[in-house]
């Protein structure tokens, strides 16, 4: 669920008090057009709010430092995470380096959850240390959602926590994984079904650990095989859509979905990823079999 959705669904209004944060000359970073932007989406206008982030999201690196400062402020939640939510979607360097500096002195849950699916859209390895490390933290209270509201839930929080390693895909996350597994079945979950729900959570996130590794070792062992399909995964992952993981993932899993759209792609006007997909769809039934495979 995006932010902006995430917030109308906790009923939080945008006329908190933010707007002289927002307003801040230091918090503008880069000239008027940012600052008003910022304004904006700090406001109660929900158009002005959209037209504040399309602004935003096309100032890119111009407005990246505005958003780190928003997201890290003590303020309102839903500015907050709106935030966090504009600099995946600029997805520079620049963004991931402002989100990668927040996750670890986030104390917010749903904010530090909410930033580590951002790190898991982008496939952004450099957060894997660190969302490992929230993972081994994890206490006796780590999971008790009694008393909390519900946008900030300890379950859903380390539950997005998992799923952002899972996205990811690198295989260094799993001993951090297992890890809090076996905390899981040692009752730091309290048992039930807050344990399944963030258990199951770290076990597909291994699990998709594993089936990635498991192509990318299949695609390998084909000569000049993995040199084509690179700039064609390099190609699925930044629309805002394979942000989600919709496309990359389908032909990973070995589905159906995944060979048709390396079909389709064939015939893509960039030569490079026409070429990419036909190599890999020559390869494909063979390779789709070989995660299933290994990934058990």
């Amino acid at each position: 669920m995006g932010q902006r959705a995430f917030a109308l669904a906790l009923g939080l209004a945008w006329a908190f008090p933010v707007a002289g944060l927002c307003a801040e000359p230091g918090a503008a970073g880069a000239g008027a057009e940012v600052r008003r932007a910022i304004e904006a989406l700090c406001g109660p206008n929900a158009v002005a709010d959209w037209q504040a982030g399309r602004t935003l999201v096309a100032a890119g690196d111009a407005a990246t430092p505005a958003l780190e400062k928003l997201a890290g402020s003590p303020g309102p939640l839903a500015p907050r995470l709106v935030a966090v939510e504009l600099l995946g979607e600029i997805g520079s360097k620049a963004a991931m380096d402002a989100l990668l500096n927040l996750l670890p002195r986030e104390k917010d849950l749903a904010v530090r959850g909410q930033i580590c699916m951002q790190l898991g859209y982008a496939r952004e390895k450099r957060a894997v240390p660190v969302i490992g490390e929230w993972l081994r933290a994890a206490g006796p209270r780590s999971l008790d959602d009694r008393g909390v509201p519900k946008e900030s839930e300890p379950s859903t929080c380390y539950a997005r926590h998992c799923e952002a390693l899972g996205m990811i895909g690198d295989e260094s996350a799993i001993p951090a994984l297992q890890e809090f597994l076996k905390k899981l079945s040692q009752g730091i979950g309290g048992g039930g079904w807050i344990a399944s729900f963030v258990g199951n959570a770290a076990k597909e996130a291994i699990q998709e650990i594993q089936e990635r590794s498991a192509f990318w070792k299949a695609v390998r062992e084909h000569a000049g095989l993995a040199e084509r399909a690179a700039p064609l995964f390099r190609y699925l992952r930044p629309g805002r859509l394979t942000r989600f993981g919709l496309y990359d993932d389908e032909i990973v899993r070995g589905t159906e979905e995944g060979k048709a759209m390396l079909q389709r792609l064939t015939a893509h006007r960039d030569l490079v990823v026409a070429a990419g997909a036909k190599a890999l769809l020559g390869k494909y039934d063979a390779l789709r079999r070989a995660p299933a495979g290994e990934a058990k």
